[in-house]
């Protein structure tokens, strides 16, 4: 999906699941199984199915112990998304008033990244409460009070509440003007790549407010010599520099929090 206002365009590519590490995706898992035997529970309960109600507790009550196994030290009350999407807006500034896709034809000198932002809506199951309710509803069943079993499942169902949040992402603002810069380098308009390596050099300044361990003195050391090749275009250029602080990005990403995978280039 994208839009243009005045030139800027908005570039959205959203992702599901993929914005998640393995352990986040392994959490998701087992958090909907958590609900999902829950469930089925709840349908053994109204019937009055005593052991089959009690052994699906047994197993969402396993469920919920591994996800505080493989969680580790998140604090309480632990919450875990069991279904994310993750949107990126990129914002491209000055740029031809031409055709709703972001192409070669569509950059003027000065097109830069001016923003890339990140909007995340998760739905998060309180596994903390979740084994309360459990234990009560094991509890109620052993002693076949099938209306206080019934009320301890339905509470866990309700346990799943959506939360948004938004952040910017320096990280691959510098990423998207690094590869601004190297497109038009390859076009052979290295004055046209002066502005996006000024901003990937300002993205990498957020980032250093953000890290302020080794990622952030590296990104110090990037920033520094990222306005030396600007300042220096006409002699200083080369993609081979600029290939390898995108690979350098690309490394920070992947052991940042900020976990979702860049876009695709959108300029070849």
């Amino acid at each position: 999906m994208s839009r243009i206002t005045p030139a800027i365009l908005l570039a959205l590519a959203a992702a599901v699941c993929g914005a998640q590490t393995a352990q986040d995706q392994d959490l998701a898992s087992l958090a909907g199984t958590v609900l999902a035997q829950t469930a089925l529970a709840r349908d053994a309960a109204r019937t009055h199915n005593q052991r089959s109600a009690l052994d699906l507790v047994h197993q969402a009550q396993a469920s919920a112990a591994e996800i505080r196994s493989r969680a580790g030290n998140q604090g309480e009350p632990l919450l875990v998304a069991v279904r994310k999407t993750t949107e990126t807006t990129t914002s491209y500034t000055d740029v031809k008033r031409k055709g709703s896709v972001m192409t070669a034809e569509r950059m003027k000198r000065n097109t830069h990244v001016s923003d890339v932002e990140q909007h995340t809506v998760a739905d998060e199951l309180n596994v903390t409460t979740a084994q309360s309710n459990l234990d009560a509803a094991q509890a109620a069943i052993q002693r076949q009070d099938w209306r206080a079993a019934d009320t301890a499942l339905a509470a866990v169902q309700n346990l799943v509440h959506t939360t948004t949040s938004d952040s910017n992402l320096p990280l691959l603002q510098a990423r998207q003007n690094l590869l601004l810069a190297r497109a038009r380098l390859v076009e052979g308009k290295p004055e046209a790549a002066v502005l996006p390596l000024r901003k990937a050099e300002n993205a990498l300044s957020d980032f250093e407010q953000q890290d302020r361990g080794p990622m952030g003195q590296q990104a110090e050391d990037m920033r520094q010599n990222i306005e030396a090749m600007a300042r220096h275009i006409k002699t200083d250029a080369s993609l081979d520099k600029i290939d390898d602080w995108l690979h350098t990005v690309q490394d920070w990403q992947a052991t940042s929090k900020v976990r979702f995978q860049p876009p695709e280039p959108l300029l070849r």
